[in-house]
C-alpha cells in the first residue's frame, strides 16, 4: 500500500518539497511576528493589565497647534468616563476601568558639579511608568503622586556621563538651578530602530511640571548651561518683557520702591498679553540688596487701579478683600530700608499664595531673572496621551476616544494598539507605501511611537511575504490535486459504490452485534 502511494506521489516530489519548505518558512515568520509585537511593552500594557483581552491600549497625538495643558487633559478624561458610564460600562469591584498618562517632549540642562548634559527629556505625569515598565539598572521608578515633583529617572548612559557609575540612587542633578533626585537609572536601547526613533542621545525623565519649568518643551533646544538663568520655553516672552522693561533700565536705577510697582501698577504699563501675573513665582535680580515680597489671593482690581496711582512712599489701606504685601530691604541703610509698605495689586489675581525674592549687588543695577511657577495647569506641550479602558468589542475603545475626546479629529491622530498588529491593519499600513511616510500636519511622536512604527513596517513585509508563500503553497497543492485527479485509474462513480458497500458492511455488522447481545440476555435470564 506505501508503495502504491509513494509511486503516484513520486513524480510531485519537487513540488512537495517546495511546499513543505514554505510550512517551515511561515511558521518561522509567525514565530518572529508573535515574539516581536510582545517585545514591544508600550504598545502592550492591556495584555499585562487583562489577559482576557477585555480592555483595550489607545494613544492619542496631538496637533503641535493644538497646546494641549494638564487642564485639557482632565476635561478629556472627565469626558470619557462619562462616556463609559453612558454605554453602561463600570468598573468592577476592586478594580480600575480607566488609567491614562500623558507626556511631552523637550530638553533640558542637567548639571553635577563642573559637569553639564544637554539631554532629551521627556515630561510624564499620570501612570507612565505602567505604559512603559522601561529596563531598571537600578532603583525605581518615581510615583505621580510625589508632591515635590523633583525625582528623575536617567538612562545608563547619562549616569555614566555624570557620575561614572549606575549606583547613583539618591544623590542629585541640578536642572535649572533647582536639585532634582535620582531615583531610577534605566538601560538605553542602542539597537538600530530604537536609535532612529530618538533614543540617539542621552534621555531624562521628569515630571512635567519640571519639564515647564526648568527645560524646553517642542523644539530640541536645552537651556544655557554658563549661567543659574534656565527658563521654560513656555515663560521665556515673560522674561524678555521684564527684562526690557525693568531688569535692564540701569538708566534711572531700581530701589524698593520701582520693585513694588512692577507689582501693584498694572495700569501703568502694558501688561495684558504680555505677563501673565497669576503665574509669577520668582523673580530674581542679581543686585546686591535682598527684598521679598508675599501676597495671597483674591484681589481687587479696582483697588490696584487706585493704588497705582498712589505715591510709591506711601501705605496703601486696603480692604479685607484685596491682596497685601510687604516689601522689606535687608540691607538697611538706604531710604528705602525703613520703609514698611502695604499694597494692593490687582497683578496677582486668582493665585493661591506666591513668594518673590529680588537680589541686588548695587541699587541701580540689574543684570537678569528668572521667572517660574509651580502651576503649569495651563502649560502647553502636550504631545501624547494614553489611555487603557474597557474594548468589549472590536474598535470600541478607539471609537469611543475618536466621538467624546472632545478635540477635533483633524487635530488629533488615534491609534488603537490592540488591534495595530493585526492582520488587517499590517495591510493597510503595506499598501499605504510610501505616502505612510509623509508628513502633512504637525505631530511629533514620541520615541515608542517611532519604535511602534517602524516595526509595523518591517511587519506588514513580513505580512505580506507570509501571505504570498501561503497563496503560492495554496498553488502548488491544488495543482497536485488536480494532476492526480487527471492520471487518476479509478472513477468517481467507483468511490460511490465503494462507499455504498462500506455503509451497507457497517449496517449488518451493527445488526450482528445487536442479535449477540439479545442472545446473551436470553441466556442470562
Amino acid at each position: 500500500m506505501k508503495e502504491k502511494i509513494l509511486k503516484k506521489i513520486w513524480p510531485y516530489k519537487i513540488r512537495i518539497i517546495i511546499s513543505l519548505l514554505m510550512i517551515v518558512i511561515t511558521l518561522m515568520i509567525s514565530f518572529y511576528k508573535a515574539k516581536t509585537i510582545d517585545g514591544l511593552s508600550d504598545q502592550t500594557f492591556y495584555k499585562r493589565w487583562d489577559e482576557s483581552g477585555y480592555f483595550g491600549q489607545i494613544t492619542v497625538l496631538f496637533d503641535e497647534d493644538l497646546n494641549v495643558t494638564p487642564s485639557n487633559i482632565r476635561e478629556y478624561k472627565y469626558n470619557m468616563e462619562q462616556a463609559l458610564t453612558k454605554n453602561s460600562i463600570e468598573a468592577e469591584e476592586g478594580k480600575e476601568n480607566y488609567i491614562d498618562c500623558y507626556s511631552a517632549i523637550g530638553s533640558v540642562s542637567v548639571t553635577r558639579d563642573k559637569k553639564s548634559v544637554n539631554a532629551s527629556a521627556l515630561g510624564v505625569a499620570g501612570d507612565f511608568f505602567l505604559f512603559h515598565p522601561l529596563k531598571l539598572v537600578s532603583g525605581s521608578y518615581f510615583s505621580d503622586d510625589n508632591a515635590m515633583k523633583d525625582q528623575v529617572v536617567i538612562d545608563d548612559e547619562l549616569a555614566w556621563q555624570l557620575y561614572g557609575s549606575n549606583d547613583i540612587i539618591g544623590k542629585t542633578v541640578t536642572i535649572g538651578g533647582v536639585p532634582h533626585y535620582i531615583c531610577g537609572v534605566i538601560e538605553k536601547d542602542d539597537d538600530k530602530i530604537s536609535t532612529a526613533a530618538g533614543l540617539d542621545k542621552t534621555m531624562i525623565i521628569m515630571s512635567y511640571q519640571s519639564l515647564v519649568l526648568y527645560g524646553s518643551i517642542g523644539e530640541d533646544k536645552t537651556s544655557t548651561t554658563n549661567t543659574t538663568t534656565t527658563t521654560s520655553s513656555n515663560t521665556s516672552a515673560r522674561i524678555d518683557f521684564l527684562d526690557k522693561e525693568y531688569l535692564y533700565a540701569s538708566a534711572d536705577g531700581l530701589n524698593a520702591a520701582d520693585i513694588r510697582d512692577i507689582f501693584i501698577a498694572k495700569n501703568d504699563i502694558e501688561m495684558a498679553g504680555s505677563f501673565d501675573f497669576k503665574d509669577l513665582y520668582l523673580v530674581s535680580l542679581d543686585n546686591g540688596n535682598t527684598v521679598s515680597a508675599t501676597d495671597s489671593a483674591n484681589t481687587n482690581t479696582q483697588s490696584a487701579t487706585d493704588s497705582a496711582n498712589t505715591d510709591t512712599t506711601d501705605s496703601a489701606n486696603t480692604d479685607t478683600n484685596t491682596d497685601t504685601g510687604s516689601v522689606t530691604d535687608t540691607i538697611g541703610n538706604s531710604a528705602d530700608s525703613n520703609e514698611n509698605v502695604s499694597t494692593t495689586s490687582s497683578a496677582l489675581t486668582n493665585s493661591s499664595s506666591y513668594t518673590t525674592s529680588i537680589t541686588t549687588t548695587e541699587p541701580g543695577e540689574a543684570s537678569q531673572a528668572q521667572v517660574q511657577s509651580t502651576d503649569v495647569s495651563n502649560e502647553g506641550g502636550i504631545n501624547c496621551y494614553e489611555i487603557l479602558m474597557p474594548n468589549p468589542v472590536d474598535n470600541f475603545a478607539s471609537s469611543l476616544v475618536r466621538e467624546n475626546l472632545g478635540v477635533d479629529s483633524n487635530m488629533m491622530k488615534v491609534i488603537d494598539n490592540t488591534s495595530r498588529f493585526s492582520a488587517l491593519s499590517l495591510y493597510k499600513v503595506f499598501i499605504s507605501f510610501p505616502t505612510r511616510t509623509m508628513q502633512s500636519s504637525s505631530y511629533r511622536y514620541p520615541y515608542w511611537e517611532n519604535i511602534a512604527r517602524g516595526y509595523e513596517d518591517i511587519l506588514s513585509i513580513y505580512f505580506m511575504l507570509e501571505a504570498l508563500i501561503l497563496v503560492s503553497l495554496f498553488v502548488i497543492v491544488f495543482s497536485i490535486a488536480i494532476s492526480l485527479y487527471n492520471h487518476r485509474t479509478w472513477r468517481s462513480y467507483d468511490i460511490y459504490l465503494k462507499l455504498k458497500d462500506k455503509i451497507y458492511e457497517l449496517q449488518v455488522n451493527k445488526k450482528k452485534k445487536g442479535r449477540k447481545n439479545d442472545e446473551k440476555e436470553k441466556i442470562r435470564i
